[in-house]
């Protein structure tokens, strides 16, 4: 399981789960036009483009927390 990247050892025979997922978090920033920017937490990251059928409930300034997923480009 964990040659796979599934599970993480801990400690005496137990294990956590570890996504495969990407995430990140920080403020969104929502145009007039209705698509979004995550504005990272961390400096080193670049933006991220929301896309306004993405965006869900998320008002201007909300806190965050996205999946990377590929681009269909």
């Amino acid at each position: 399981m964990s040659d796979q990247g599934d599970a993480e050892y801990l400690d005496k025979g137990k294990y956590r789960y570890v996504s495969s997922h990407h995430y990140m978090s920080g403020r969104i920033e929502v145009t007039r036009s209705g698509v979004g920017f995550l504005l990272s937490e961390k400096p080193e990251d670049q933006d991220v483009f929301i896309p306004a059928r993405s965006i869900g409930k998320a008002l201007n300034g909300d806190l965050v927390k996205v999946k990377m997923t590929k681009s269909r480009r």
